[in-house]
């Protein structure tokens, strides 16, 4: 449902709908990752696309820690703290620890007809940044 091809079809439908999410970009302060992403890709970027980049971080440090890639499950159950796109990444036993919900809302927006925003009025719902951006 978050997605942008879901609001340009369902427009009206979606008004004041609440969705939860991994990641929004605006519940991250000081991330450079949305705005970095936007300049290249030139839109918006979506919370599929923030955990592709944040796993591939993680892939690409474990791998610099064990070039063999059969090795490459144990480097990942190591605790391995990496800033993503959705602030610090950490696992405990081969999970990621601390994962994080936000709830969003489908708002009108002016200029591009209906977009999906943080929702103010939901309680902690700002992400936890990384020190190291």
């Amino acid at each position: 449902m978050y997605t942008d091809e879901i609001l340009s079809q369902a427009k009206e439908a979606l008004k004041n709908m609440v969705l939860v999410t991994p990641w929004h970009p605006d519940a991250f302060a000081n991330n450079p990752f949305p705005l970095k992403a936007e300049q290249m890709w030139k839109r918006k970027v979506n919370w599929r696309s923030a955990m592709a980049y944040d796993a591939t971080k993680i892939i690409i440090e474990g791998l610099k820690r064990n070039t063999n890639r059969k090795e490459l499950g144990k480097e990942l159950h190591k605790n391995i703290p990496i800033c993503g796109a959705t602030g610090e990444i950490s696992f405990q036993s081969g999970e990621r620890r601390q994962q994080q919900a936000f709830i969003i809302k489908v708002v009108e927006d002016n200029d591009t007809g209906y977009d999906f925003i943080l929702d103010s009025t939901a309680e902690n719902n700002s992400g936890k940044s990384c020190n190291n951006q």
